[in-house]
């Protein structure tokens, strides 16, 4: 156990040398965030993540993330999904896809990118969001990009970890539609607190004390605590602890085969359930913007309820198992 997380710090901070140089402010830093990552997904994807990061275009400045962006010729091309003057990180996967008049087509030519403020005054937060913002990126990285034909129409979808927008063109107008967009923020909040955690072993394995300075400056509320999508993850939480749950979506996101853990979520619930779960939780992140409490009480005890039937399920069937 100990010789793996020597390992991980090792390569951590070969990999944060390609970034910065070793008498960086901002050195540590990117070591204790490539270090978090390597630890939380699995060894199998190594080598992976450690390609990814060398691949990757990081621009970490002063400044608003859109200030940034413009500046580095960024800005125009890039559909935000949040206000980019309020945003501390942003990702730009290295996939863009375009209409040429007629027809969908995808440019692979970009490089992935993470766009991150140092304005921020807590810079557990910078940390926090920075490792959220290469998740995003990990596991968009395979299938960005499917573009089929239905009768009449042109399809053309986006993929980003779990979240698919789908583009569909019949010949006169184009519509997007969107599926599963805060199920995917929800597992990579989750995922990104656990990788914070891993923090915490620095203090036991580290012998850098450069390493442990900077730990040592980082708070550690948002070390171990969840701080977005306040009124979702404490339910999802509840799935996410179903270990069945927790590897089906592991096994899964970064190789981008998504329609497997629909299907299996659904062999276990009903058709559609997936897609309902996946719903709520896009409802109770819209509706938690406006004062609509009996709305929104009705909303997260329809989640609870399917998460519920979900975790029963796979309980009844591990003891089965264990049994036999």
């Amino acid at each position: 156990m100990e010789e793996d997380y020597i390992l991980a710090r090792k390569a951590a901070r070969k990999v944060a040398s390609k970034i910065c140089s070793l008498d960086n402010d901002y050195f540590e830093f990117f070591t204790v965030a490539i270090y978090v990552i390597l630890r939380i997904y699995d060894d199998d994807y190594k080598d992976f993540i450690i390609g990814l990061v060398e691949e990757c275009d990081i621009y970490f400045d002063y400044g608003s993330v859109e200030e940034i962006m413009k500046k580095n010729g960024l800005y125009e091309n890039f559909d935000f999904d949040t206000d980019p003057s309020s945003a501390i990180a942003v990702s730009i996967p290295d996939t863009f896809l375009h209409f040429d008049e007629t027809c969908f087509d995808f440019d692979h030519s970009n490089k992935p990118t993470i766009v991150c403020s140092k304005d921020c005054e807590n810079l557990t937060v910078i940390l926090n969001t920075f490792i959220h913002e290469f998740q995003h990126l990990l596991t968009s990285y395979f299938k960005p990009v499917e573009i089929k034909y239905e009768d009449d129409e042109q399809i053309a979808s986006l993929r980003s970890g779990l979240s698919i927008t789908r583009y569909v063109y019949d010949g006169e107008d184009i519509k997007d539609y969107h599926y599963f967009r805060i199920i995917n923020e929800a597992i990579t909040v989750v995922r990104t607190t656990e990788a914070m955690k891993e923090i915490l072993s620095l203090k036991e394995f580290c012998p850098d004390d450069d390493v442990l300075s900077f730990v040592d400056e980082l708070d550690r509320y948002y070390i171990e605590h969840d701080f977005a999508y306040e009124e979702i993850i404490p339910i999802f939480r509840t799935l996410w602890k179903n270990e069945q749950f927790k590897q089906l979506v592991e096994r899964n996101i970064v190789s981008g085969d998504i329609q497997e853990i629909v299907d299996e979520f659904n062999e276990d619930l009903g058709v559609g359930e997936f897609q309902r779960m996946a719903q709520l939780l896009d409802d109770i992140s819209y509706t938690s913007q406006f004062n609509k409490k009996m709305e929104l009480r009705r909303l997260k005890d329809e989640l609870r309820k399917i998460i519920k039937a979900y975790n029963t399920k796979n309980n009844v069937l591990q003891k089965r198992t264990r049994q036999n």
